[in-house]
């Protein structure tokens, strides 16, 4: 008798393989590539006898099927297409017996502990360069070069990359000239938005197949729509777009932008996705977000931004945020800014809670409207660096130097006295206004 089964195939490490080179164009390849595996694997899927797909976006396909044996030639086609197309990204799979009067908990049981098992079980291919004759690949330095009748020192990943890399007309033709769209010029910034705890939520309103179904599009809608909408209203005039969407689908995102347009990405977003949220009652999201000069190297910039984010969901039952500015090349990581230091003091309000953190973006900017001195503003950060009474003490005397209409709209952001307590320990978002300062404009 046939057995009905469930089967997912899962696509591994995507930001690795998406964010391995260090070219915009083949990075804009490998998100391309991904996509169209995405796309690809839903017609797999319905090819190998799938009765419906219940997900396909975000590199996941999950699938139902009559019986065990047309679910697992999807699972090896699947596995075989991955190697075949991309030549260095996999994708996991696994398959379980459903019905329907069980399918919520036979549906946990395959993401949870069968496709999770299945991740942490495979050992994923490496390659070591130990020999002199190795030519190492000059864009992702991870495999050995391919020899064909051109010059470029690629390996076979990357060339698969580069043969999805075309740019539209509007696409920013490298990273570097969108950095220059900046002011301050050169300085770029990744936003990393992520969707929080959305297992816990999916397991409570997931109850049928029409459930998954439903929740698998309204979310990916919300993410994608909401980012591309941002990301159009930042339109200017000029030879391209001042955005890269890098990665969109599922739950996340990844969005390069000029450091001076996140803040209205940011607002842009939040507004987009508040309709979404009013019409499906969506769960709050976090977001990592790095401004760095743009010659910092991309897959550290993702990297931090991931950091960031993890720190960001900390924050519970509200939209939140964690931001990082990099003023110079680093050797060693970034720690995750936010924590207490050795004398007890909080020198940041990260994480935030968006609304706030948006509300401080606001302040500034009603701050350079009314031309208050940079330099005092600048300031900030060595005052908030002091002892807390020395730090009080310079913070009063700073106020007495300004205009009264500038003090006042210093006071706004930071009160009148620097330090504010959260859970019976000071902080200031003193720092975090220098820091900010110069990448906001009126």
């Amino acid at each position: 008798m046939a057995q009905p089964h469930l089967a997912i195939a899962d696509a591994d490490r995507v930001h690795e393989y998406v964010f391995s080179p260090r070219e915009l164009k083949l990075i804009r390849g490998g998100s391309s590539l991904q996509r169209k595996l995405n796309l690809t694997l839903g017609d797999l899927a319905r090819e190998k006898g799938a009765d419906k797909i219940l997900t396909c976006n975000g590199g996941t396909v999950l699938a139902t099927f009559p019986d065990k044996g047309p679910a697992k030639n999807f699972c090896g086609a699947a596995e075989l297409l991955f190697l075949k197309e991309t030549y260095g990204a996999t994708v996991t799979t696994a398959l379980t017996p459903y019905t329907d009067d069980t399918f919520a908990e036979d549906r946990k049981r395959l993401i949870f502990t069968k496709l999770e098992y299945n991740k942490r079980s495979v050992r994923r291919p490496t390659f070591h360069a130990a020999y002199p004759w190795f030519a190492i690949c000059g864009a992702c330095g991870l495999y050995p070069a391919v020899e064909e009748e051109s010059n470029d020192v690629l390996c076979a990943a990357c060339r698969k990359r580069r043969e999805y890399s075309g740019r539209t007309k509007d696409a920013p033709p490298d990273l570097g000239a969108m950095g220059k769209l900046s002011n301050p010029e050169n300085y770029l910034a990744i936003v990393y938005i992520d969707i929080d705890r959305l297992g816990r939520f999916l397991g409570k309103q997931i109850k049928t197949k029409e459930d998954c179904e439903t929740w698998s599009t309204a979310i990916d809608a919300a993410v994608t729509q909401s980012v591309e909408g941002a990301c159009q209203s930042l339109k200017r005039d000029g030879d391209f777009a001042p955005y890269e969407i890098l990665l969109a689908g599922g739950d996340d995102a990844l969005i390069a932008l000029p450091a001076s347009s996140v803040f209205d990405f940011l607002a842009a977003f939040r507004l987009r996705f508040q309709e979404h949220r009013r019409k499906h009652g969506m769960p709050p999201y976090s977001i990592g977000l790095v401004i760095a000069h743009s010659h910092f190297p991309i897959a550290e910039f993702v990297s931090l931004a991931e950091d960031l984010l993890r720190s960001a969901k900390s924050v519970h039952d509200s939209d939140s945020i964690h931001y990082a500015v990099l003023t110079a090349s680093l050797a060693d990581r970034l720690s995750v800014r936010g924590s207490q230091s050795a004398d007890g003091l909080r020198r940041t309000g990260n994480p935030y809670r968006l609304p706030r953190f948006l509300e401080l973006t606001t302040q500034l900017r009603e701050m350079k409207g009314m031309e208050a001195p940079a330099s005092k503003i600048r300031d900030l950060y060595r005052i908030s660096h002091q002892p807390q009474l020395h730090a009080e003490v310079e913070y009063a005397h700073l106020l007495t130097r300004l205009e009264a209409r500038h003090a006042a709209a210093l006071r706004t952001s930071l009160g009148g006295s620097l330090w504010c307590e959260e859970n019976g320990l000071p902080f200031t978002v003193a720092a975090d206004l220098a820091e900010l300062w110069d990448f906001i404009h009126v």
